[in-house]
C-alpha cells in the first residue's frame, strides 16, 4: 500500500516546512534551497529538486496526493509550547488543572468525568485567540483545499 501512495506522492521534509519557510520561499533561484522528491522506486530513489520546482510541479498538476510529515516544530514557530520539554512543554504546565498525569487532559475517559481543564486549554490554545497559524499551517491547508493533501501526520 505504501509503495501505492509513494509512487506518485510529493514528500515534504519537516525541515523544508520549519520555522524559516518564509524566507527559503522568498530566496531567488540561485539561492532556492534544495529538496528531494521520492521517485516512487523500490529501494527509495530521490532526485534532487528545489521549492521553486515544487511549486510549478503543484501549479502544473504534477502532484495529485501530498504526503506530510511534521513535528511539533510547525505550532512552536507559531508561540505554542510543545509537550515534553521540561519546564516551557505544555506537559510541565498543567499542574493548575489538578491532573492525575499531564496526559490525562487528552483522554476521552477523564474528560467525561470533569471537561473543564480541555476546554480551558483549548480556548488558550485555539488558533485566532492568543496564536496565529505559520506559514507553514496555512500551507497545509492550501493543500488540503486543493484537494492535494492525501495525509498529514504530526
Amino acid at each position: 500500500m505504501m509503495r501505492t501512495i509513494l509512487s506518485s506522492a510529493l514528500l515534504l521534509p519537516s525541515s523544508f516546512l520549519g520555522r524559516h519557510v518564509a524566507k527559503q520561499l522568498t530566496r531567488s533561484r540561485s539561492g532556492a534551497p534544495r529538496l528531494f522528491e521520492s521517485t516512487g522506486e523500490a529501494g527509495g530513489g530521490q532526485i534532487n529538486v528545489g521549492i521553486e520546482d515544487i511549486a510549478n510541479s503543484l501549479r502544473e498538476g504534477t502532484y495529485r496526493r501530498v504526503l506530510v510529515v511534521s513535528g511539533a516544530g510547525v505550532s512552536c514557530s507559531a508561540g505554542i509550547p510543545d509537550f515534553r520539554t521540561p519546564g516551557s512543554g505544555l506537559y510541565s504546565k498543567l499542574h493548575e488543572y489538578r491532573l492525575p498525569y499531564p496526559e490525562a487532559i487528552f483522554e476521552i475517559d477523564f474528560f467525561r468525568q470533569n471537561s473543564q481543564p480541555f476546554v480551558t486549554l483549548a480556548k488558550e490554545i485555539w488558533p485566532g485567540v492568543k496564536y496565529r497559524p505559520t506559514i507553514t499551517h496555512c500551507f497545509f491547508s492550501l493543500l488540503d483545499r486543493k484537494r492535494l493533501l492525501q495525509r498529514l501526520y504530526t
